[in-house]
């Protein structure tokens, strides 16, 4: 019992928004760990009935469900799941549901981890690497493969490929130098959509607070597609990008300098008229901070803009604001920085 309320208080917390930005990951992690798994079940049940849903109904929560399983590609269990497996199976579906509800808008890239750690005994060990905000990480596959995540990035991978297949699984960004490999296809999976290669160079962007999914080749060639729909997928040449808007369901390839896109693994980060909302959401992972504004702040306006890898974010945000608004005020309270004032536009090239 002590235990329990113990976790329930931290749920309690999390639910609220009590929980420091700072801290928000870590906990994360936590919750879908496997230390006090029937603790936290029970916390979770206990916050789901104080919780007011009379708005929500069986089936909001029933689409709700399906669209994170559908989006991140998780497959209901089959006729032939052993009695264990289809325990577990119930015991997901069932810290799924609250989570539905409690956790959805922050819970993508995790419950992929969650479900993929309680698979069945008869897929490869996988291995997970969570990259908290600020910074970023090298990993190296069994087959080779270099992988640079960025900050927020959560990627999962088999600890050995299998002969035919190396399946593996990203939200947040990666730059990857995949080895080649003929008979061994290399395909990243976002949920909703995947990435075929057999050995390439592209950055592959796919946050999931994110409404766009971007891909942009380096050198190679990669085909992207959305889960069962292969035959219909887009073959990227280098220096192309194709973004993925998720809102209307429709693709956009242009032309590019790949380079621009990747920078981010040297440390710069480099902005091609990107809305602002985007910009400051790449500076709140590269720099641990949470950024307010009010409601006279056009998040939608288009920037070209770029930070080098020593600018600290006192310097990046005077330069951002100046470049907004001369006449933005600013305020930084801890981890959280403020924004005020009119927007008036502007870019720097």
């Amino acid at each position: 019992m002590k235990h329990e309320n113990k976790i329930y208080e931290i749920l309690r917390r999390f639910v609220d928004g009590i929980v420091p930005t700072s801290h928000r990951n870590k906990v994360l992690r936590w919750i879908f760990g496997d230390t006090y798994s029937d603790e936290k079940d029970k916390a979770l049940f206990r916050l789901w009935n104080e919780t007011d849903t009379s708005s929500v109904s069986s089936s909001q929560i029933q689409t709700s469900l399906h669209d994170v399983k559908t989006r991140l590609g998780i497959d209901t269990a089959s006729d032939t799941t052993s009695k264990n497996d289809k325990k577990i199976y119930r015991i997901n579906q069932s810290f799924l549901k609250y989570a539905a509800i409690f956790l959805l808008p922050i819970i993508s890239g995790l419950t992929v981890w969650f479900v993929m750690n309680n698979n069945s005994r008869n897929t490869p060990q996988m291995l997970e690497c969570f990259v908290p905000n600020g910074e970023k990480k090298t990993i190296s596959l069994s087959d080779g493969t270099k992988v640079i995540l960025n900050s927020g990035t959560l990627f999962i991978y088999p600890e050995q490929f299998a002969d035919n297949e190396r399946n593996v699984y990203l939200s947040g960004e990666a730059s990857f130098d995949v080895t080649r490999n003929e008979t061994s296809p290399f395909i990243v999976r976002t949920g909703r959509l995947n990435v075929k290669v057999l050995g390439t160079r592209f950055n592959l962007e796919a946050y999931p607070d994110e409404k766009v999914i971007s891909t942009t080749l380096n050198k190679g060639s990669v085909k992207v597609y959305q889960p069962e729909q292969e035959d219909r997928g887009i073959v990227l040449k280098p220096d192309e990008r194709l973004v993925y808007h998720a809102e209307d369901n429709k693709f956009n390839l242009s032309k590019v300098d790949s380079e621009d896109y990747s920078k981010w693994t040297e440390g710069e980060m480099r902005f091609i008229q990107q809305p602002l909302s985007s910009v400051l959401k790449t500076l709140s992972r590269r720099y641990d901070v949470e950024f307010r504004y009010d409601d006279k702040i056009n998040l939608d306006e288009l920037y070209t803009i770029s930070f080098k890898s020593n600018e600290t974010v006192e310097q990046v945000v005077h330069v951002l604001t100046s470049i907004i608004d001369n006449d933005m005020r600013t305020s930084i309270w801890g981890d959280t920085i403020y924004l005020h004032g009119s927007m008036k536009g502007g870019k720097r090239k």
